[in-house]
């Protein structure tokens, strides 16, 4: 044999032995090491990461063949690096997601099925209305219900009873009742944000509440905003009589309908305004006096319906070696009193029957008012597609110039569909 020949072979001996010693380490790790699983969350509140590791620690300890590596993300910046993990195939395995953006990263095929880590009894303990929202065309679930949130009237019980005001159940109630606390409280009477985003979610919460025939949808067939009708323009044409008529805080364009208008009411300066179960326990430490009702209706009598902008827990691999410890992980997540515990720690609503029915959580004061809203509430988020933040934007831009009385309702959602149909027509 000549001495290249030689080289060569032996070139190639070391070559197969250390494939075959890889091999080996790999069917060793996959037999007797550890699966890691990486768990992105959005930082809620400062409690979320401490709370999200203790909940780790404790499934590691009781699966220790499973570590799961833990991401936290700000709101602000989570979808962009989301985004960027997505397209460099960094993506974790399990995401917690707005659910607004759902249609976004099925279109970039990130998200996987929960149905095939979690089994139908598994399923069978959420509360059925919220998980078939997050249904897809095929009838598979995009995600798991984390946070929900069905939104409500919140008035100043005080100052309601200082001018013998009722609760109001209709839309000619809060105008009504706007104009007293306007002109004798020296308060603005209603709350509105027109400042992105949810001023398009602020719209939702009149047009779905409109007519009992208007159904739990954005769009009608060829993506035609069902906004840009009777429904919708009656809507719209209320909130800027509000504005117009100078019932609420000046300015709405300058502020968010939610984190914007909540400090106003906070600081004694709003009568009225429309947002989540969170709020109640933020009034509480400021001791102010409130009361809350569902969101009034445009005439009296009609069942009203909540409005959600829910979170999620999506699952984002396909990495098949992964699949028994996220179903593990997923079942733990789940567990009640996981779950309880979270409930309460940050007013989400539960998405567990069996949570929604615990006295521990139940009982506590606000709790059996947000329990009977779940039933009926309406997921935001069901239909908006892969476009659903650009149509916000879209919906919003045409909004801020009603509230500037630069454009009539009508108009402004004529022209808001047709942007919204090129949007979706056009990609």
């Amino acid at each position: 044999m000549n001495k290249k020949r030689l080289i060569k072979s032996c070139v190639f001996l070391m070559i197969m032995t250390m494939l075959f010693l890889t091999a080996c380490n790999q069917q060793s790790a996959t037999s007797n090491g550890k699966v890691t699983i990486t768990f992105s969350v959005a930082e809620y509140d400062s409690q979320i990461k401490p709370e999200m590791q203790d909940l780790i620690k404790r499934f590691e300890k009781a699966n220790p063949k499973i570590q799961v590596k833990l991401l936290v993300s700000n709101w602000n910046d989570y979808h962009d690096r989301l985004v960027t993990w997505i397209s460099g195939n960094q993506a974790p395995d399990i995401a917690n997601l707005s659910g607004l953006w759902l249609g976004e990263f099925k279109d970039m095929n990130a998200i996987q099925p929960v149905d095939s880590y979690a089994s139908s009894d598994f399923l069978k303990g959420f509360v059925q209305g919220p998980l078939d929202s997050f249904k897809d065309s095929n009838g598979k679930l995009s995600g798991l219900p984390f946070f929900l949130d069905p939104r409500v009237l919140y008035y100043r019980k005080d100052l309601f009873a200082q001018n013998h005001l009722s609760a109001p159940k209709t839309w000619d109630d809060i105008y009504k009742d706007a104009k007293v606390l306007t002109s004798t409280s020296n308060v603005y009477g209603f709350g509105v944000g027109g400042k992105y985003p949810n001023v398009m979610t602020g719209l939702e919460y009149f047009y779905f509440n409109s007519d009992s025939n208007v159904t739990a949808s954005h769009f009608g067939p060829k993506h035609q905003l069902l906004y840009n009708s009777p429904e919708g323009i009656k809507s719209l044409d209320f909130l800027n009589k509000l504005v117009k008529e100078n019932l609420t805080n000046p300015n709405p364009n300058a502020v968010e309908w939610e984190n914007g208008v909540q400090p106003i009411f906070q600081a004694g300066k709003v009568g009225m305004m429309i947002t989540g179960p969170w709020f109640a326990s933020m009034l509480d430490q400021a001791k102010i006096q409130y009361g809350m009702v569902p969101i009034p209706t445009a005439e009296p009598g009609m069942k009203s319906r909540a409005v959600m902008q829910p979170d999620v827990l999506s699952v984002m691999t396909t990495d098949s070696s992964k699949k028994a410890g996220i179903e593990k992980f997923l079942q733990f997540i789940y567990q009640p009193e996981n779950r309880l515990n979270f409930a309460v720690k940050h007013g989400a609503i539960p998405e567990l029957n069996s949570v929604l029915n615990d006295s521990k959580w139940y009982n506590l004061p606000n709790n059996k008012f947000f329990a009977s809203l779940v039933p009926t509430a309406i997921n935001k988020y069901e239909d908006v597609g892969k476009y659903g933040d650009q149509m916000d934007h879209v919906v919003t831009d045409e909004i801020q110039k009603v509230y500037l009385q630069q454009q009539i309702p009508a108009q402004a959602l004529k022209t808001a569909s047709q942007k919204v149909k090129d949007l979706y027509s056009n990609n």
